[in-house]
């Protein structure tokens, strides 16, 4: 029982831990659909028929007075999931509903009591309805694989042979819930389910558990985004020193003895090779 009320304080913590993360992480390019875990805490109420302990006492001679019922207990699930899409999951993982308490008040006096434990794996099938983007309703129908634990006791006049023996057998489950989304991986969830049990002495075949509970969703953040234009390389641009060479003022060449062809404006060939030879400087 110790073990069972320790597990508020664990998801207390988790989900504290969890919501920094849930918050600070970029959704832009989440994908909603994908795999998840989660668990839930809450209370079990089981049935409890006091017609089926008085009809099995009598047989035996005891006359039954009244019948003191533990008929609630603590119960918690873990699971994993798939969302195939927005509106229907698979999950599946482990509960245990709790354990459940008769005491029989007899003539003569025989101090018969038991105990009923419940526990198992399961997978159901989830369908998702939207209310709001962040709100939504769900209802679930699956199989279950149940271990049951019982455990009686007298001061010896009531035979409890028979009572005690543990069971494991198949059984189905289904339930209604409401969640919502606190971020686009953290989703709180509300649910009311039932698990059906074999017929047990003092027990009507069914377990209702109403629990609170925390999904954390791991869908994948792709890299998409749009390949930004590579930058144009820097050119590198050095500075160049232009030195501007100063033209040098026009000489004046003084020629001595220019002497022209006869009888035209044409240079001979003698003055001529003076002009070559002053260009060449």
């Amino acid at each position: 029982m110790e073990q069972i009320r320790l597990k508020p304080l664990v998801l207390a913590v988790l989900s504290v831990l969890m919501l920094p993360t849930a918050y600070a992480m970029d959704y832009s390019n989440f994908e909603e659909n994908g795999w998840s875990a989660g668990m839930n805490l809450g209370k079990s109420v089981a049935g409890i028929e006091q017609d089926t302990i008085r009809a099995d006492l009598e047989s035996q001679g005891f006359n039954l007075n009244s019948v003191l019922e533990d008929r609630r207990s603590e119960g918690y699930k873990i699971f994993v999931g798939y969302k195939f899409n927005p509106y229907l999951a698979v999950e599946g993982g482990y509960f245990n509903i709790g354990g459940f308490h008769t005491l029989a008040n007899t003539t003569p006096a025989t101090d018969f009591r038991g105990k009923t434990k419940l526990l198992g794996w399961n997978l159901d099938l989830v369908g998702i309805m939207s209310f709001t983007k962040d709100f939504s309703g769900f209802a679930r129908i699956g199989v279950t694989q149940n271990e049951t634990a019982n455990t009686y006791s007298s001061n010896g006049l009531v035979d409890v042979t028979g009572y005690d023996e543990d069971g494991s057998y198949t059984k189905n489950k289904y339930g209604v819930g409401l969640q919502h989304n606190i971020s686009p991986i953290l989703t709180v969830r509300l649910e009311a389910e039932r698990y059906r049990l074999d017929d047990l002495i003092a027990h009507s075949g069914n377990v209702d558990m109403y629990s609170l509970g925390l999904m954390l969703r791991f869908g994948e953040t792709q890299s998409t985004y749009a390949a930004s234009a590579a930058p144009e390389a820097v050119r590198s641009v050095q500075s160049v020193a232009v030195v501007q060479t100063p033209v040098n003022e026009a000489e004046v060449l003084v020629l001595k003895d220019v002497h022209f062809n006869f009888d035209t404006a044409e240079l001979n060939n003698e003055t001529k090779a003076i002009l070559r030879q002053l260009c060449r400087r």
